[in-house]
């Protein structure tokens, strides 16, 4: 995967933030490597310190009049399938790995109108593939594409439940 940035018109000392694929390996992606070119002064890659998120850092002089910096990110990738139809047994998972991945954050909460609307939208289900469809399907009757949102959009799930302004992008949906 490459990634190429260029600032237009840099006014003064110039940083980049560049996300990088998934770094923790895991059981279905492996990282193999990123490689950059450009003129930056300086750069390194970063780490997110709770989730490991990886974050490639680029540098520029007050002096360099067209920043450019293109990064290539390897990794290898492992084919997998799930018969929804027939779920299997998931296997256990550590309490602190459940704990720190599906609790809420600043930006994704879990509490609140958030968590009522979820309830109201899982009520009377007792699988956890049943209100993932569930969910999943409440989503797809009740949010729309909003051509008029900027990017990706916030991804502010409680200010869109409590307007009731259910539109948006990518982040949003």
């Amino acid at each position: 995967m490459t990634t190429r940035a260029e600032i237009i018109g840099p006014l003064g000392a110039t940083r980049a933030w560049l996300p990088l694929p998934l770094m923790p390996d895991t059981d279905y992606q492996k990282s193999l490597g990123q490689t950059w070119t450009g003129n930056a002064a300086g750069a390194r890659v970063l780490r997110e310190e709770k989730y490991g998120a990886g974050i490639f850092y680029a540098e520029w002089t007050a002096g360099e009049a067209a920043p450019v910096i293109e990064v290539t990110a390897r990794f290898a990738t492992r084919d997998r399938a799930a018969d929804f139809k027939q779920p299997g047994g998931a296997p256990p998972e550590d309490k602190a790995v459940l704990t720190k991945y599906l609790g809420g954050t600043h930006y994704i909460p879990t509490d609140g109108v958030v968590a009522k609307t979820s309830r109201e939208i899982t009520k009377g289900l007792s699988t956890d593939l049943d209100k993932a469809r569930a969910i999943y399907e409440w989503i797809v009757d009740n949010t729309f594409r909003d051509p008029k949102v900027r990017g990706c959009g916030l991804g502010n799930i409680r200010a869109m439940l409590e307007t009731g302004n259910l539109g948006g992008k990518c982040a949003d949906l």
